[in-house]
């Protein structure tokens, strides 16, 4: 039997959500966030690298699940896939960038640390990264969602949840950021697998032909 694989896409979300938790958070303002890293350092490593093994498993899972909705002849849900997935590996790029703020909240002078740190921040590399990454990630999932589930590889409630993940990170409050996103992915991801095995097509029959 031929089913979707769903382990890589549910082992990133569970890593997500333990980075989320795992992170310091703070109001949001740069001197905030940097007298909490400063605070437990320790605490934002573990999280970060958490979190940057945790996108990396996502894009790496999209792209397998890609792979097994063109094996069904869903091609354009396999597109849509792998769009995501470029926007979850950019993710990773992203929050490797980030790390920095693990030197700058090291840095003796904290005016001068938060000031750079602002600078990074609004400057061309990190929004060169952010901007893509958005429109990727949020257009490629929300739209992989509806398609997963009108090929019936996702009930509607996993396509909801994926929608709704990527949607509530623009409204989840910061001391919270990413928790319920994380949290919805995971249930989403789990809905594909459950699904998968009923959507299961025998080896050597020739897949219908859909979006």
């Amino acid at each position: 039997m031929t089913t979707l694989t769903t382990r890589w896409t549910v082992l990133g979300a569970a890593l997500g959500l333990a980075g989320v938790l795992a992170l310091p958070k703070g109001t949001g303002s740069e001197a905030d966030e940097l007298a909490i890293i400063a605070a437990a350092p320790e605490r934002f490593l573990v999280g970060n690298a958490l979190t940057f093994a945790a996108t990396a498993l996502i894009g790496i899972g999209l792209l397998v699940l890609a792979r097994g909705c063109a094996g069904h002849g869903h091609r354009g849900t396999a597109v849509l896939l792998r769009i995501a997935a470029a926007g979850w590996l950019l993710h990773t790029a992203l929050i490797a960038h980030n790390a920095v703020s693990y030197e700058l909240a090291a840095m003796d002078d904290r005016g001068a640390a938060t000031e750079l740190a602002a600078q990074i921040y609004a400057g061309p590399v990190f929004l060169g990264l952010l901007l893509p990454m958005l429109a990727l990630t949020v257009l490629g999932m929300v739209a992989a969602g509806v398609a997963l589930w009108r090929t019936g590889h996702a009930p509607p409630w996993a396509a909801a949840a994926l929608a709704l993940a990527l949607v509530s990170d623009f409204v989840t409050p910061e001391t919270f950021s990413g928790i319920p996103m994380f949290g919805l992915l995971l249930l989403a991801f789990l809905g594909l697998r459950e699904a998968g095995g009923r959507h299961a097509v025998p080896a050597g029959v020739e897949p219908a032909h859909a979006a």
